[in-house]
């Protein structure tokens, strides 16, 4: 492996030759040009970790011709530059410009070599900008998991889906160069598949070797614009309130030509995310203690605080953070209304109706405060008990239900794992998560439950979650009004669908719950659901103390029945199976009393 790649620029041909064997020799790749104009293809098109310019790259003998160190001030300045000339009467001025920070703390040039000094001092330079500003650590051993690989790191980035071959190649070696320098010290990395989420970076599990195992962290790699706007949000939201438990990123983020990365550590062992600890647990309760430790400790301090009220809609809000009218505006849906036609033909175009309803979202008493911005089942780690977040790239001022009603969306449109092409089970749960027209009933008892969701493990546990959801955000932020929430339920929804891509079911599943809520919203004084719409079958949940004596019947006849017989008939097997199915249906239902009473 080479030590790292060096691009020489100059005007005279064998100074460039020369430049470039001795460069060569010590293992460096090597890439030179004569003159700027030959020198941006280069820089274009290969990935530069430190320029060698001459000062003077178009008249030779003019002292006053500084147009190497107009050309090093063009360059991308995450490359350093080293200005070199043959030439002692040099201005003091150039020198001294070349090396002077500008109002950012950037200097044009890293350092400033006279040739006749000899190549020695040119490879020191060389030595001390690779140790001090390049940081490329070329020994590093870079081991991926099965399945992993450097193309499927650089697929996980929307802007490189639909690119050329010839794009993707350079992106992999800019992402294999991304961690050889935010492991500049290490021996060697293995790399471990996480799912990444909507906002188009990517991420990747690493665990570092140094003269033993490191901490394992995560790795966010993708545009350097989002890059260093989660950096700076961090920076300004998040450390400032950030309790002791928290994730924390190592360092400063590190940057190639579009790319760039940054590595969050987590003070104990890295727990599960949220979607994969949502899927193995059946018990709500559990499921809900960290998501509670989130809001109710982990952001609690920004909660305490909302902002001056600005009098602005939420479709506003959300707008000027997700730029949301122009991608609804940019959205077409009418192959995803398909979806649901079948059950429900007259739902509104979700899309349509917010661009024309956008005014009507402006709520009396609606708060903002600084947010997560983007709380999905991949960005949240829990243990059990206490909830850690990354990703701040949209962290800052928003409303202040924004958080809850991304969660409640990922849920239901992707976590849960409800019939891919049914949307029956769906429909009854968005009817009635939409039927509350106060905050107050959404917490209170429960008095039935669909049939579709009764009759669904999946459905019912997403009920749960989602309701216990709701009651974190009327505790944490005790919002007024339930339209507040729907508003945001509306516009979460609608967001996923038009970042999603539109093969995945997500993307109908957000269309098909944001046509639901947009209705409801339409219809908020009248009757819900309509009665043109399929027939909602409510099951009255029995009574607590009658399914617990039931439960004990059922479990003595299934004892009876398992004991009966060394090979069970066909008649005694089906019977044993409608025991066990009607002990499951009593089990949830003692499940929901438990829920709701707390």
């Amino acid at each position: 492996m080479r030590k790292g790649t060096i691009l020489i620029v100059d005007n005279i041909p064998d100074t460039v030759a020369a430049l470039e064997t001795l460069l060569r020799l010590e293992g460096y790749e090597v890439w030179a040009a004569k003159g700027r104009t030959n020198a941006l293809p280069i820089v274009n098109d290969k990935l530069i970790h430190l320029a060698v310019i001459d000062l003077r790259l178009e008249r030779e003998n003019d002292p006053e011709d500084l147009s190497g160190l107009h050309f090093a001030a063009e360059l991308d300045e995450e490359i350093p530059k080293i200005i070199l000339t043959a030439y002692r009467d040099s201005p003091p001025e150039a020198i001294l410009g070349a090396l002077s920070p500008d109002e950012r703390g950037k200097a044009p040039a890293f350092d400033f070599v006279f040739k006749q000094r000899g190549p020695y001092e040119l490879l020191n330079a060389v030595q001390k900008a690779f140790q001090n500003k390049v940081h490329y650590n070329a020994d590093l051993c870079i081991i991926l998991e099965k399945g992993l690989s450097y193309r499927t790191l650089v697929e996980m980035l929307k802007g490189y889906k639909d690119v050329s071959e010839e794009e993707k190649n350079k992106a992999e070696a800019m992402v294999e160069d991304l961690m050889r320098r935010l492991f500049n010290k290490a021996q060697a990395i293995h790399l471990s598949r996480i799912d990444p989420g909507p906002g188009g970076c990517g991420v990747v599990l690493a665990q570092p070797t140094f003269d033993g195992p490191g901490a394992e962290v995560v790795i966010k790699f993708g545009p350097r614009t989002s890059i260093d706007r989660e950096f700076f949000n961090n920076h300004q939201y998040v450390l400032p309130y950030a309790p002791q438990r928290s994730t924390q990123i190592r360092g400063d983020p590190v940057r190639v030509q579009q790319l760039a990365a940054l590595k969050y550590s987590f003070l104990a062992e890295l727990p599960l995310s949220f979607k994969a600890f949502y899927k193995e647990e059946t018990d709500p309760h559990a499921i809900l203690r960290p998501v509670a430790h989130f809001f109710k400790e982990m952001w609690s301090k920004h909660y305490r605080q909302p902002l001056p009220d600005r009098h602005i809609s939420l479709f506003q809000a959300y707008d000027e953070a997700l730029c949301l009218k122009e991608q609804l505006t940019e959205f077409s849906n009418q192959e995803n209304r398909s979806a649901s036609a079948d059950l429900l033909g007259s739902l509104p175009d979700s899309v349509a109706w917010v661009l024309r309803h956008a005014d009507d979202s402006l709520i009396p008493g609606a708060q903002q405060t600084i947010i997560h911005g983007n709380l999905h089942g991949d960005n949240l780690f829990v243990d059990g008990e206490h909830a850690l977040a990354i990703d701040f790239e949209r962290t800052g001022p928003g409303p202040i239900l924004r958080d809850f009603v991304s969660l409640e969306v990922d849920i239901l449109t992707r976590l849960a794992r409800l019939p891919e092409g049914d949307f029956r089970v769906l429909y009854e749960l968005a009817v009635m998560l939409t039927t509350p027209t106060s905050p107050v009933p959404v917490l209170g008892g429960l008095s039935g439950v669909p049939k579709a969701i009764l009759d669904n493990r999946e459905a019912a546990k997403a009920l749960m979650v989602v309701t216990g959801v709701r009651r974190l955000a009327h505790d944490v932020t005790r919002f007024c009004d339930i339209r507040e929430y729907y508003w945001g339920l509306l516009l979460s929804a609608l967001f996923v669908a038009v970042t999603a891509p539109e093969s995945a079911i997500q993307c109908s599943r957000a269309l098909f719950l944001a046509a639901v809520v947009a209705d409801r919203l339409q219809r908020f004084a009248e009757e819900w659901p309509p009665k043109d719409w399929p027939h909602v079958a409510m099951i009255p949940l029995r009574d607590k103390e009658g399914l617990e004596v039931l439960r004990e019947r059922l479990l003595s006849r299934l004892s009876d029945l398992k004991e009966q017989a060394m090979e069970p008939t066909r008649f005694r097997s089906e019977g044993i199976l409608r025991l066990q199915k009607e002990l499951n249906t009593v089990d949830l239902e003692l499940s929901l009393h438990l829920f709701w009473q707390q």
